[in-house]
């Protein structure tokens, strides 16, 4: 689905009422983009491991992971989405790409409140402390970090 929907856009004839005038240079800057984002999505699921979950629920035996990735972001895998979406629309150059990016940023937005405070309920001052050292989606830069990983 990672390659064939953006070819599809891509070459669509059908698509061409929403082409978005990007310029080729851009729209080659966002293939190589998509390409760098996939190992740190990779990355961030290695570290999860069993933690992760599709749906806001926490497994069993759930440990708050603050390694890897998520020594300086909260949350890393809503970064790499952001960016690799966005790269998706760079390279369809398409208005419906587009209007789904902005959707899917209006729902991560919207969801990570929600997880926050489901682990702010779980693990409680833990968690406060890993809030205050690290960025939501971006490094807190002049701030240090635990090195423990």
């Amino acid at each position: 689905m990672i390659i064939i929907v953006p070819l599809y856009l891509l070459f669509s004839p059908s698509l061409s009422w929403f082409h978005i005038p990007i310029p080729d240079w851009l729209r080659w800057l966002g293939v190589g983009s998509s390409a760098f984002s996939l190992p740190f999505l990779a990355w961030i699921h290695y570290v999860l491991d069993k933690h992760w979950s599709s749906s806001l629920t926490l497994q069993e035996d759930h440990a708050l992971v603050t390694s890897g990735p998520y020594r300086r972001i909260r949350h890393p895998m809503y970064t790499v989405h952001i960016v690799h979406f966005f790269t998706w629309v760079l390279v369809s150059a398409n208005l419906l790409l587009l209007i789904n990016y902005l959707l899917t940023i209006i729902l991560i937005f919207a969801r990570i409140p929600k997880e926050e405070q489901m682990l702010l309920d779980e693990f409680g001052d833990e968690y406060r402390a890993y809030m205050k050292r690290t960025g939501r989606l971006l490094p807190r830069f002049g701030h240090k970090t635990n090195r423990k990983e």
